[in-house]
């Protein structure tokens, strides 16, 4: 059974939580829901750096306590930072997003298509087992069987 294994670092300390399962490539990044709303775009920045740096092979991304994309900036959302996500070296990318209005966002925004799989789900439990599942049937994973609200208990 892999550990999980929560971070408590530099990187995005208040803003997202992450966690990763130690013997996968599974990460786990949870923006909180009392995060400010003006440290969104650095912390996202540092999510990337974050990805690239640990070559991070699937990712669940769960904004659903984040607010409303559209009330960040558009133009720096679609011109720089989703071209940039669509770079990285991923296989899989899991959304856990809120509201249709951030959906809709990120379909709205131009660029091209991602050289990765992406997913989007309404809540954080479905889309790691679907990240599991793919993670697992290429590279002989095993995941802990914890859902995203029991990993800060087990770390």
């Amino acid at each position: 059974m892999n550990k999980v294994a929560e971070e408590r670092e530099d990187i995005c300390p208040s803003e997202f939580l992450i966690r990763r399962e130690q013997l996968g490539s599974v990460l786990y990044t949870q923006w909180q829901m009392r995060a400010s709303i003006h440290r969104a775009l650095p912390a996202l920045e540092q999510l990337l750096a974050l990805v690239r740096r640990e070559q991070t092979g699937a990712w669940l991304l769960n904004l659903e306590d984040m607010p409303d994309l559209l009330m960040l900036d558009p133009q720096w959302l679609e011109y720089y930072y989703l071209p940039r996500v669509v770079a990285l070296p991923l296989r899989h990318l899991a959304l856990v997003l809120r509201s249709p209005w951030q959906h809709q966002t990120l379909l709205d925004a131009r660029g091209l298509p991602p050289a990765f799989e992406v997913q989007i789900f309404d809540d954080a439990t479905a889309a790691l087992d679907w990240l599991r599942q793919v993670a697992g049937s290429q590279e002989g994973y095993q995941d802990s069987g914890l859902a995203p609200d029991q990993w800060a208990a087990s770390a």
